[in-house]
């Protein structure tokens, strides 16, 4: 799900902020533009989009999925959207919110 943003002009840069609450479960994905122009003028005229990207994560994703591996689906589809040749950067960063435990006991 997206959530609505509010853009902000500055200098030639459009900054896009959006303020939401996380809870368990929660997925967070932050992505280069790398992503989004994913396949511009290869496979797709205008890149892969936001919008694309959001349907993509919506369709993929399963609830007993790691943040690692939605995370590389996202890229994965980008270097085929790229037919293998990148221009660009493809960065993803995925945050899946879970419960607080103790990971490493000494």
């Amino acid at each position: 799900m997206a959530y609505p943003e509010t853009a902000h002009n500055i200098g030639e840069k459009e900054i896009r902020e959006a303020e939401l609450t996380l809870e368990k479960d929660d997925v967070l994905i932050l992505m280069s533009d790398g992503v989004t122009n994913a396949g511009m003028g290869k496979t797709t005229d205008g890149g892969w989009g936001r919008d694309d990207v959001v349907r993509f994560c919506e369709q993929k994703y399963k609830k007993d999925m790691s943040a690692q591996e939605l995370a590389a689906h996202i890229a994965s589809a980008c270097v085929d959207l790229n037919s293998d040749e990148t221009d660009d950067d493809i960065t993803v960063l995925v945050i899946k919110l879970c419960e607080r435990a103790v990971t490493n006991k000494r």
